[in-house]
């Protein structure tokens, strides 16, 4: 920013519950500017099935436990920290070595299943503004779009036929009906190149309701025109990731289902592995 005033560091917030595979889940964010005085943090108290999701294997009370006691401990540094104007002028006089200090010691390397990155700088006008923006891209992901999270569940899916050498049968291939196209990633060829079936990694996790819909809506119409059209093999599978987050997601996510299965379309959740490789290779 060019008109940043405060120097800010700030550590991504990590659970870590199996030290064995490093495997890793971002839950907060801590930041401190110090000639500000300013000293706060953010933890995911809400969103729970993101992370008990990613550790299938972990009991939700044990995130929810070690995540309230961060919280615990987050508040208890931030109150030991002066406040007020008068600490503000003190700060001035070389005290924000104080908020510094602080800092070090709660981000340090230590033994846990909370842990916490190498701390990073950033400028900033607005610290808390900046605590915000930091928590949305970290933790809540904001740069995830279907079509990034969409390219990530592709990537899984040829690492899966990989495995079962089934690579070979499956290509990428767009089908068009003259006037409207569309790309599919895995597509069962023939020895004549014929097309026997499809397969789509399909996103239905997005933040709005309204964008699940829009983007189920946009697929199932895309597959009834290519189908009716005869350009298309009738078996197409679409292997959904659906919502975290509850109520209305929940809703518009049952909605697209069965929107898509009335579609003609085989829907199978991503999390059945199993399940779509034994579509593959049927």
């Amino acid at each position: 920013m060019v008109n940043a005033k405060h120097r800010c560091r700030y550590s991504i917030i990590r659970f870590m519950p199996h030290v064995e595979t490093g495997e890793f889940a971002n839950i907060g964010v801590v930041l401190v500017a110090p000639k500000a005085g300013f000293f706060n943090f953010r933890v995911e108290v809400r969103r729970y099935a993101r992370i008990t999701n990613f550790f299938d294997t972990l009991e939700p009370e044990f995130f929810r436990n070690a995540a309230g006691a961060l919280i615990c401990e987050l508040e208890r540094v931030r109150e030991m920290l002066p406040s007020g104007e008068g600490a503000r002028l003190r700060l001035d006089l070389g005290f924000d070595q104080t908020f510094t200090h602080f800092f070090d010691e709660l981000t340090r390397a230590r033994g846990g299943v909370i842990t916490f990155s190498e701390s990073r700088v950033v400028l900033s006008d607005d610290p808390a503004t900046t605590l915000h923006k930091l928590f949305g891209h970290y933790v809540e992901r904001n740069f995830v779009t279907q079509q990034y999270r969409e390219t990530v569940l592709e990537q899984h899916m040829k690492s899966w036929f990989q495995e079962l050498d089934l690579s070979s049968r499956f290509v990428k291939r767009q089908f068009d009906d003259g006037v409207y196209r569309a790309s599919f990633p895995f597509v069962e060829v023939d020895q004549e190149g014929d097309a026997r079936k499809i397969i789509k990694p399909f996103f239905l996790g997005q933040k709005e309701p309204t964008s699940m819909i829009d983007h189920g809506v946009k697929w199932a119409t895309s597959v009834r025109r290519l189908r009716k059209a005869r350009v298309i093999p009738e078996r197409v599978l679409f292997a959904v990731e659906g919502p975290t987050a509850g109520g209305a997601h929940v809703a518009a996510y049952k909605e697209i289902r069965d929107l898509l299965e009335d579609s003609d379309i085989d829907v199978i959740p991503f999390d059945r592995q199993q399940a779509i490789l034994d579509y593959a290779v049927s």
